[in-house]
């Protein structure tokens, strides 16, 4: 009898914390089970990537849901080099607000590979006080 108590306990003390961790994890998916940051002060950042003739075009915009804030987009073209990402170029742009940040870059002379773009974002208050940041990627592209 000591025996079914003491295995029925233990499994009381297994099974809370492993649904409690399910249930959590369930509350941050979006509508196609894909993970959704929340944030203070950005509402929206994307990075896009096509490329035609050995051209690789980038795209990345980001806007904030207010226009006291700046915005700062660091936006790399990444050719997969083994199981790692290089930088092959990158540009910088920045903006306020809701008016936000678009950068349309291009570089041409692309060798074959697997491509992609990142957008780094950097939110600042009024005051130049860092608000939060977020990583986009593109879809990758091969040539």
């Amino acid at each position: 009898m000591k025996k079914a108590i003491v295995i029925l306990l233990a499994l009381l003390l297994i099974i809370p914390p492993f649904s409690l961790s399910v249930a959590e994890e369930n509350q941050f998916e979006n509508w196609n089970g894909l993970m959704e940051e929340r944030f203070i002060a950005l509402s929206q950042a994307s990075a896009s990537l096509s490329i035609s003739n050995n051209t690789a075009k980038c795209k990345a915009f980001a806007y904030a849901n207010s226009s006291e804030y700046h915005l700062y987009v660091t936006l790399s073209l990444q050719k997969m080099n083994g199981n790692t990402w290089s930088t092959i170029a990158s540009w910088i742009g920045s903006g306020s607000g809701i008016t936000g940040v678009v950068l349309n870059k291009s570089r041409s002379g692309l060798s074959s590979g697997t491509y992609r773009c990142k957008a780094y974002v950097r939110v600042y208050d009024s005051h130049g006080a860092f608000v939060e940041s977020t990583t986009v990627y593109s879809q990758t592209c091969t040539i």
